[in-house]
């Protein structure tokens, strides 16, 4: 049977890039009407069934890594499309959380390309690519799953997209997959990735892995230990300044700049290189490179450790919330919250730049009715925030210490593991930008070292610490409301 094209990439890779490297590892090769990759079918050697082959090879793991808003995530969710188009299987696309990462990054990008994919679909094939529901959308909300028309006339059954976040790593067993992505697999804890890699098996769909991800904390946090030195190849030929071109046959890795993006105004890249400037953190996402662990202040933070989803029975005694205010730099708003053992839960967030008063109070009546006394205690260099908040809206807020040393120690003692091995404070998985900068959070340079933390000795802007520090405090100070006797978990 001669080799067939199922449909052509609806979009050009940034020439010269990490991105364009990527889709020729993943078999695409570039044509007079765009990217495509040709297939043919033939026999199961086994079933003897047909099944689609691919006539390029394809590498069976793949990494995009980069800086924040780059496109990776773009080009991955393209990617996996183009996968399930071609070879009728389950893919599975895994993010931190659903909630806050699928539901507002991963998705969003799939449903668009999916989108855009339909239209060029109908007008390559007279007919939808997409199943849709009852009502017309793309997407089955209650299943989280998307089903894909056939291409192929032998193979009368399409591909299902099934989308999940690790809020509840149970949820994530399931059959054999054609291909998975892993959407910031850093974020993730480790049984995740592993029970996603183990369902990938040989002989069905694209048997491929995508990993796209812009590197958090230090590199001894990455989730995949899949790529062994490609990835150190590629991140240091990344933080040299070169386009990291992964050369391994089965492992590729491969790198983006900032710069490479040719979406991003000079406006945006300018923005993006003054948060550089401000902390590692803003470092890190622009650069898409790791930091050097002897730098970090909370160097004892490891999500495999550290994240958790909450358990439903759980018996909260006592929580406060804390709050960081910004104008143009983030509003945070952090709850964190004490069990009846004595252990710490770093449970929900709140960050909005440029925050107004409608979304502030918005945020603290929402965690007012969720967590019933809980009192606010907010930056103590805003107060007239803290004014206003109390005057005229009625939230029960105070002015936190202003006391680095306090929330660097509690966090340090909180962080350490307890007699019974497991660490006295955990973050659920909602948090992202929480963990994100707990495992980020650097000292100056000019650290002078030993005695009292100061804040001539920390990285300023430190929003999420900040908030969550006051919270932790007042626990630790036994200012917080107590839970009122006799209630278990909190309200949905």
């Amino acid at each position: 049977m001669p080799p067939f094209v199922s449909v052509y990439l609806d979009y050009e890779p940034f020439p010269h890039t990490g991105q364009e490297a990527f889709w020729e590892a993943c078999g695409f090769r570039k044509g007079p009407e765009g990217w495509y990759r040709s297939t043919h079918v033939e026999p199961h050697p086994i079933t003897g069934e047909p099944r689609v082959v691919s006539d390029t090879p394809i590498a069976r793991h793949a990494a995009l890594v980069g800086p924040a808003g780059i496109g990776k995530t773009m080009t991955g969710t393209a990617a996996m499309i183009m996968n399930a188009i071609e070879f009728p299987s389950k893919y599975l696309i895994l993010a931190p959380t659903f909630q806050n990462h699928m539901k507002m990054t991963t998705l969003p990008e799939y449903e668009y390309r999916l989108e855009v994919m339909d239209r060029q679909f109908r007008r390559q094939y007279k007919k939808p690519l997409v199943r849709r529901t009852a009502d017309g959308a793309i997407f089955h909300k209650t299943d989280r799953e998307i089903n894909l028309m056939p291409t192929v006339p032998e193979i009368p059954v399409g591909s299902t997209l099934f989308y999940r976040g690790t809020d509840d790593v149970d949820y994530l067993y399931g059959p054999t997959l054609g291909g998975i992505h892993f959407d910031e697999p850093g974020l993730m804890v480790e049984d995740a990735a592993t029970i996603g890699r183990d369902r990938l098996r040989a002989g069905v769909g694209a048997q491929q892995a995508i990993y796209t991800f812009t590197p958090k904390g230090s590199k001894r946090h990455w989730t995949s230990r899949d790529f062994g030195p490609q990835l150190a190849v590629a991140m240091a030929a990344l933080e040299r300044g070169e386009i990291g071109i992964g050369n391994h046959p089965t492992h590729p890795v491969f790198t983006m700049r900032a710069e490479d993006n040719r979406m991003l105004t000079e406006e945006e890249l300018a923005e993006r290189r003054v948060r550089a400037e401000q902390s590692r953190r803003g470092y890190q996402e622009y650069h898409g490179v790791w930091l050097d662990e002897g730098g970090l202040i909370f160097e004892m933070f490891n999500p495999t450790d550290h994240v958790r989803a909450m358990p439903a029975d759980i018996r909260l005694v006592r929580y406060a919330g804390g709050i960081d205010f910004g104008l143009s730099s983030p509003t945070v708003v952090i709850v964190v919250a004490e069990d009846s053992n004595g252990r710490r839960w770093w449970c929900r967030e709140f960050s909005r730049r440029q925050c107004s008063d409608l979304e502030l109070l918005t945020a603290c009546r929402k965690y007012m009715d969720e967590f019933p006394g809980i009192r606010f205690f907010a930056d103590p260099h805003s107060p007239e925030w803290i004014k206003r908040l109390r005057q005229n809206y009625a939230i029960p807020v105070w002015a936190a210490k202003p006391d680095v040393d306090a929330r660097v120690s509690i966090m340090w003692e909180f962080l350490a593991p307890r007699v019974d091995g497991i660490p006295g404070i955990r973050f659920t998985p909602e948090c992202v930008d929480s963990i994100a900068e707990v495992e980020s959070w650097s000292w100056k340079p000019t650290r002078s070292g030993g005695g009292v933390v100061t804040y001539d000795d920390v990285e300023p802007h430190a929003h999420w610490c900040d908030a969550g520090g006051y919270a932790m405090v007042a626990l630790g100070k036994g200012v917080a409301e107590p839970v009122p006797c006799g209630m278990v978990g909190v309200r949905s």
